[in-house]
């Protein structure tokens, strides 16, 4: 009888599967009310003529802020895994009347300073066989000084960085030097010698000479415009490149009829100048990715490092593997993950949604665009599969061929909150799964006339209580033997030189604690 009522109330409060019974608002009250504690008000409204009641699930989305529940509360959270949680009613929860409006005072773990610390993707389930209905959410800006300090002692000493403090930051400093607007010329970055002439020059009927200079620095250049001539002089094509992407932007930025004559010396300070994307956590397709690159190349950045895989999906197709790319690259309304991942991060329910930053996959064909792309623009491309933990999204795709019955009695937490990340290193197949992965993108490399050079291992973050370190380190090892094969420089976060007794064999990129580096 239960059960029927349950089925009566749905069907009379959603009359459609797209509209929500309810709407949302989402308040920070205060940070540190205690010691990492959050005090947030979350307003309910009854959108309906009916009483708003009964097994219900909010799902959402948040990262940065964890449970916190208190016995006796109305509503309670619950964290699933990562930023993936709900709320439901408790026993004290009385149903919202129609078209009322209630606000339930919540708390969470965590630090809000900042406005875009919220919970994303609402969506309301009843019971575990309805379809997801979309919450809508607003949320209240930032007006009050607890709600944007961390530790109650700050509050009035130190500054919210909000636009109008960086605006009048950053103008402090260009106005310092009164001088300074006459020398810099509309380029970034600003080139290391600048000398101005007189007269002008028409860039669209100037001659362009190229010319090679052996003696010159790597990458460094020198540009001279003349009169009616456009000198570029640099050590090797790069350099050359560089001279011409200069000359654009003085050409976009100025009258391209009247350019100012003058002669510009430039080089590189750092040999890596990268930029890393991270297109695991929020999709983003092959031409937002182009314009990224786009805009490295107006910079004069030489690497982009691309992350494709982690614990929130798998964006890059690998023949032979196509789990990889029909489960880990979506996220969706699932009770066990058979075919998509929880939603993460951006959220949504709707697994087949194209439009939704949290599905998507960049294919073979498209990679290997990208790589020439990167090419045409002096920019050289280093995937990065983040290995051995970051790796939920690819052990949910592949069913449990990446795990075994010691690794699954481990009890861990990451530093995302996942318990169920790490991949089973003891596991032959574990060996077997990524010499393919590497195998098809050193194809894709030499297929674009883009051999590759590096390859970023990650292996960062394997939580404590997940792998010995005598396990994680044997498992990098292996997967180095791999690179060794393909003559690749093995490259991943600091945690990879733990325990080597050469880390020079590797590059360590540190970003926690140098001295593990």
């Amino acid at each position: 009888m239960k059960k029927f009522y349950y089925l009566f109330l749905v069907l009379g409060l959603i009359s459609c599967a797209s509209k929500s019974p309810i709407a949302l608002q989402w308040e920070v009250v205060q940070n540190d009310i205690e010691p990492g504690i959050v005090a947030v008000n979350l307003t309910m409204t009854n959108l309906t003529n009916k009483t708003f009641e009964g097994d219900w699930t909010l799902w959402f989305n948040l990262m940065s802020l964890g449970p916190s529940y208190t016995e006796g509360d109305p509503l309670k959270q619950t964290r699933i895994q990562g930023s993936w949680q709900n709320i439901r009613p408790t026993e004290a929860f009385e149903p919202l009347q129609p078209k009322e409006s209630r606000v339930f005072p919540m708390r969470f773990r965590g630090s809000a300073i900042r406005e875009n610390v919220i919970p994303e993707g609402f969506f309301l389930i009843w019971g575990e066989d309805s379809q997801p209905v979309s919450v809508e959410c607003t949320y209240v800006k930032y007006t009050r000084a607890e709600q944007m300090k961390r530790g109650i002692e700050t509050w009035e000493k130190t500054p919210y960085a909000d636009g109008e403090y960086v605006y009048q930051y950053i103008d402090h400093i260009l106005t310092a030097d009164s001088n300074a607007a006459e020398s810099v010329l509309p380029l970034l970055p600003q080139p290391k010698k600048v000398v101005m002439g007189e007269g002008t020059c028409d860039a669209t009927t100037a001659t362009v000479i190229e010319r090679v200079n052996a003696n010159m620095i790597e990458e460094g250049y020198a540009l001279r415009i003349l009169a009616d001539t456009i000198l570029m002089e640099a050590n090797d094509e790069r350099g050359i490149y560089y001279t011409h992407r200069t000359l654009r932007q003085l050409r976009a930025n100025m009258d391209e009829h009247a350019l100012p004559q003058l002669h510009i010396i430039d080089w590189p300070d750092l040999h890596h100048r990268g930029l890393m994307l991270d297109i695991v956590r929020n999709y983003y397709p092959l031409d937002s990715v182009l314009r990224v690159v786009d805009v490295m190349a107006d910079y004069k950045l030489n690497t982009l490092h691309l992350h494709i895989s982690d614990d929130e999906g798998w964006r890059l197709e690998i023949p032979g593997l196509p789990e990889l790319t029909d489960n880990a690259s979506r996220r969706g309304w699932t009770l066990d993950e058979s075919d998509c991942l929880w939603p993460m991060y951006c959220g949504g329910w709707d697994k087949n949604d194209k439009t939704s930053m949290a599905n998507g996959y960049m294919t073979r064909d498209e990679y290997i665009r990208l790589l020439q792309y990167c090419k045409e623009r002096a920019i050289r491309v280093i995937p990065e599969i983040d290995m051995p933990g970051h790796m939920r999204a690819c052990k949910k795709a592949m069913h449990g061929l990446l795990t075994d019955s010691v690794l699954e009695a481990r009890v861990y937490n990451s530093a995302q909150n996942y318990t169920d990340n790490v991949i089973a290193v003891s596991n032959p197949y574990a060996i077997e799964f990524i010499d393919k992965v590497i195998t098809e993108i050193v194809k894709m490399h030499e297929q674009a006339g883009c051999p590759m050079e590096i390859f970023n291992i990650g292996g960062d973050e394997v939580p404590a209580g997940s792998l010995t370190k005598e396990e994680h380190q044997a498992y990098i090892d292996a997967v180095i033997e791999i690179l060794n094969r393909y003559h690749l420089q093995p490259m991943g976060w600091e945690e990879i030189t733990m325990g080597r007794p050469d880390p020079k064999t590797v590059i360590a990129q540190c970003w926690h604690n140098p001295k593990t580096a």
